[in-house]
């Protein structure tokens, strides 16, 4: 038996003595009488008072144990259901390790060590022969682990998750033919979303205890995203990174320091900012960097913030600078008028500032070319792509210029046009230009998209139908090309006829386009398809969807990992926090427990007019007091009746 108060059953013991002293003081003294003859009244007096002591000695020992059992009462006793040894007990004990764990209290330890003090203290309550089930959890899942190797973990960098942990917990306990079974939960109950809760299938008669270890906090300055806005370095426009700050604090922030440091392939980048945060506001924040070369630039970017949250106070950040592609339109038919020049859209469509793919948005440095009014090409040196629109006239010098240029890694794109003639293409042919490529003379038709190459790095965007449709694109005029030796990849077709055609050459690679660049021979220009279309060909040209050295920037899914950079030879890997941990938001309780269908433990069970008028955790199902009641009444009933008939 234990009692909830034991000093009451220690005063029961010491007010026992009241009842002994008030029988020894108050005890009856008989007058000394003389009278005749006493042989006969001796013996019945003899008989008498042995009765009466032990009538008196009773009625004192009922008396002493009633004052015991209501000191018992005061103590309130109670018998545990659960053997002390725990030999029923099966317990399931998750922790959260998430990133806010790291969450310091006014103490200095973290709201993670605080969790691991009260888990120690729970198990070491639960008895040598109890089945324990540990496990630290996060959104990368759960890991068993050791009652004796807790003291020594710390919380990871990654976001919190519940729902996969108490999935955890119900393959255990669920399955338990112990009767007597329990899931305690330590955490900061940090907002996080529920995803899944729906399927969670949680065991109804497993009561789930809940505890808050986190700490109290009214605000935190937190960086809660880093990205490059500009990395293109032209002329009047500076390189740029975008950082986004938060304040959930309810009272504004003035002159709050933000610095950034990065480390370049020959310079150190350091800059601050001074900015000011009203209450619970976020808001993003432009540098302009005095970045003059080329490379990959990483460092990070800091506020001198003071609060619990202190680990995102920092956030790590990775960028390639570089140069813009240079592309080289050769114009073949020249006009007064600017919108007929045959690169008239091709140049529009390439100098717009659009993202290619996942990234800040890039440009092309485009030169235009006027063919006929030129004796050749330029210096090539430089230029990553040239593209030849309805060109009339090629020398054979000129097509072999061509030819070492995709050999030392550039790209060429030839369009038909009215001015294509035999010649033009007979020199590309001398030149192993187009292979075995054969042309027949342009014709009519009316023919529109009917197949793409879907697994073309360029034309993979256009593979789900809400981009963009490509079979909406007709042409009515082209330059039919036979194929007999297979040299080329069939990029676009309309039925039988090929529309792009593309091969390796050397480093480089050359495409051929049966068709105009402009609105001569198709509608084209004409579709909002035609300026993704083309920056898509550019940008597969040019090599941009497969850089040298590309640059991730990932959230920290594993337990394991920490923020940080990754610098080698194959790229470079940022790693970051979920900026949802920093959010200083709780869960409710009981919409937490309803969503996920956990009960309370037993000992919360009471019913709800009794949470009314007592705290809870007021009493306990297994407390004994009602027997001490019922036998302090039959005691009480016992004295009274043997004392009535007691003389003293």
């Amino acid at each position: 038996m234990n009692l909830m108060h034991a000093g009451f059953l220690l005063a029961g013991l010491a007010a026992m003595t009241l009842p002994i002293w008030i029988h020894l003081l108050l005890r009856p003294r008989a007058p000394l009488m003389e009278i005749g003859s006493t042989r006969f009244i001796s013996q019945v007096v003899q008989q008498s008072k042995r009765r009466r002591w032990i009538r008196r000695w009773l009625v004192l020992a009922l008396r002493c144990l009633a004052v015991l059992l209501l000191g018992l009462l005061f103590a309130r006793p109670y018998l545990p259901e659960v053997p002390v040894d725990g030999s029923t007990r099966e317990v399931a004990v998750l922790i959260d390790r998430s990133a806010s764990m790291s969450a310091r209290h006014d103490d200095g330890r973290s709201a993670f060590d605080q969790a691991k003090r009260q888990a120690a203290k729970f198990l070491s309550e639960q008895g040598d022969q109890a089945r324990v089930h540990l496990g630290l959890f996060d959104a990368s899942g759960v890991q068993s682990v050791s009652s004796a190797d807790l003291s020594k973990l710390d919380a990871s960098a990654t976001a919190g998750s519940y729902v996969k942990p108490l999935q955890w917990a119900a393959d255990r306990l669920g399955g338990s033919i112990r009767k007597d079974r329990t899931l305690l939960i330590l955490s900061d109950y940090q907002r996080a979303p529920l995803d899944g809760a729906a399927d969670l299938l949680f065991p109804a008669d497993v009561p789930v205890e809940i505890l808050d270890t986190g700490p109290a906090v009214s605000g935190n300055l937190a960086v809660l995203d880093v990205q490059p806005t500009q990395t293109e370095l032209r002329p009047k426009h500076p390189i740029a990174i975008s950082i986004w700050i938060s304040n959930q604090s309810p009272f504004p922030i003035s002159a709050l320091k933000l610095s950034l440091e990065l480390q370049g392939p020959d310079q150190t980048v350091k800059q601050q900012a001074v900015v000011d945060l009203e209450g619970e506001q976020r808001r993003s924040v432009v540098m302009e960097l005095p970045i003059t070369t080329s490379g990959i630039y990483h460092g990070t970017v800091s506020i001198q913030g003071d609060d619990a949250f202190a680990w995102d106070d920092q956030r790590y950040v990775a960028f390639e600078v570089t140069y813009p592609d240079r592309v080289l339109l050769v114009d073949g038919q020249s006009s007064d008028n600017t919108y007929e020049n045959e690169t008239y859209f091709l140049e529009k469509a390439l100098r717009l500032q659009t993202a290619v793919g996942s990234g800040p948005p890039r440009t092309f440095e485009v030169e235009r070319l006027i063919w006929d009014r030129g004796k050749g090409f330029p210096d090539l040196g430089g230029f990553r792509l040239i593209v030849l629109a309805n060109i009339g006239r090629l020398s054979k010098s000129d097509a072999d210029r061509m030819r070492q240029f995709l050999e030392r890694g550039g790209n060429l794109v030839i369009f038909a046009g009215d001015r294509t003639s035999a010649a033009v293409l007979q020199t590309l042919r001398q030149s192993q230009l187009t292979g075995k490529l054969e042309f027949q003379p342009p014709r009519d038709v009316q023919l529109r998209v009917t197949d793409f190459d879907r697994e073309n790095p360029a034309l993979r965007l256009f593979a789900e139908p809400h981009r963009g449709d490509l079979r909406r694109l007709t042409v009515h005029r082209i330059l039919p090309i036979v194929d007999k030796a297979g040299e080329f990849e069939v990029l676009m077709q309309a039925g039988a006829s090929p529309l792009i055609v593309s091969r390796k050459m050397g480093t480089g690679r050359l495409t051929f386009v049966a068709t105009t660049a402009d609105r001569q021979w198709n509608d084209w220009p004409q579709n909002r398809l035609y300026v993704p279309l083309v920056r898509q060909l550019a940008a597969w040209l040019t090599g941009r969807f497969e850089p040298l050295r590309p640059v991730q920037s990932l959230t920290i899914r594993d337990a394991q990992q920490a923020p940080g950079i990754e610098d080698d030879l194959a790229g470079v890997v940022v790693q970051n926090v979920a900026a949802s941990e920093s959010d200083i938001g709780k869960l409710d309780e009981d919409a937490f427990r309803a969503k996920l269908g956990l009960q309370r433990a037993a000992a919360e069970d009471a019913p709800v007019g009794h949470q009314e008028f007592a705290p809870e955790g007021a009493s306990r199902s297994d407390e004994k007091w009602p027997w001490v009641v019922w036998g302090l009444l039959g005691l009480l009933s016992a004295e009274l009746l043997l004392s009535s008939r007691t003389p003293e």
